[in-house]
């Protein structure tokens, strides 16, 4: 064959066709020289369905058996004399007056008033009351115990005289008892008449400061 281009050089003879190779389907590859092949099995798609509700069940239940957050703890307060917290200055024998309202207990006695720490004279026959010298002396502004705030301040003393029978009835202040605890109280005798018999001397009563 001859070139088209004279020019240029020449080029060879094509090599006739050799129909001895077969065609290439026929033709057999060498497999030790193709490269291995790793297959990954596939999970059937029903399968992995199935899994994923199973999956999400079990989730489901994860959540449903987690335990409810414990419950917050509740406090309660618990109501006290008022007595009990008042607060000491002074001295140990030295205590605020109680809170207005609050319900005291202790002994109730009677004496023969007179001339009061709260520089009124007083009789027997008055609904009058000395509180304890604690309280009062705690309540004491400047020198003057006729000054006391306490003096003229009104209480409301009970006492059940028989089961399911109260006595009340309210009384003034007007002096210091020395010889009282805290909460306790000495009335006039006709006070005392009407809570209980002269004989007994000494009661328990309630009372607190009426607001």
């Amino acid at each position: 064959m001859r070139s088209l281009f004279p020019w240029g050089p020449r080029c060879p003879d094509r090599a006739p066709h050799d129909d001895s190779l077969p065609p290439f389907p026929d033709r057999v590859l060498d497999e030790s020289s193709q490269p291995p092949v790793f297959l990954i099995p596939r999970r059937p798609a029903a399968a992995a369905l199935k899994g994923l509700a199973s999956d999400s069940k079990s989730a489901e239940s994860t959540e449903k058996e987690l335990p409810a957050p414990p419950a917050r703890p509740k406090f309660y307060g618990i109501a006290l004399p008022g007595w009990m917290g008042l607060r000491k200055e002074r001295n140990k024998d030295t205590i605020t007056p109680p809170t207005s309202g609050a319900l005291q207990t202790g002994d109730g006695t009677y004496y023969e008033p007179g001339l009061g720490a709260c520089g009124i004279v007083s009789t027997s026959s008055e609904s009058i009351v000395a509180v304890s010298h604690i309280i009062f002396d705690a309540a004491q502004v400047g020198p003057n115990p006729n000054t006391n705030p306490l003096c003229g301040r009104k209480i409301w003393v009970t006492r059940e005289a028989a089961p399911g029978k109260n006595v009340s009835m309210e009384v003034e202040v007007v002096d210091r008892c020395t010889g009282c605890k805290a909460p306790d109280l000495d009335f006039s005798l006709s006070v005392f008449e009407q809570l209980a018999d002269e004989q007994q001397g000494r009661v328990l009563v309630s009372w607190a400061w009426v607001v």
